[in-house]
């Protein structure tokens, strides 16, 4: 779920359809990955731990940068950077296999984050 845009946009705080899609991939043991920047995912932590038990899900957090200042110019209206590392925590925890992504990667933007130190472009 995901790829181009969040499944834990703003209006799924209102309408659940993520959660719903995910009560539906659970009764018929569907496997489903989730690509997301957003703690809303934290809200659907029982049918996820239920999805988990049978191997059915995978969780990829997408944070950009470490330098909340970086975030907040490429990704205004995501969840902070604490927030998300928290999230990959919380989901590690409570046994759901969680990634993280780094992307997009942008020379001169957060391109030295990836670097090993030294070293000033891609």
């Amino acid at each position: 779920m995901s790829g181009n845009t969040d499944c834990y946009q703003p209006a799924e705080k209102q309408f659940e359809i993520t959660k719903r899609c995910l009560d539906i991939f659970l009764k018929y043991k569907h496997p489903v990955s989730i690509i997301t920047k957003n703690t809303l995912i934290l809200r659907d932590l029982e049918v996820l731990k239920a999805l988990s038990a049978d191997h059915l899900i995978s969780v990829n957090m997408s944070i950009t940068s470490l330098s909340e200042t970086t975030r907040r110019i490429l990704e205004p209206r995501t969840a902070t950077i604490k927030k998300r590392l928290e999230t990959v925590k919380t989901l590690s925890d409570h046994g759901i296999p969680v990634n993280v992504m780094l992307a997009p990667i942008i020379p001169s933007i957060n391109s030295h984050e990836i670097l090993p130190h030294g070293k000033s472009s891609l």
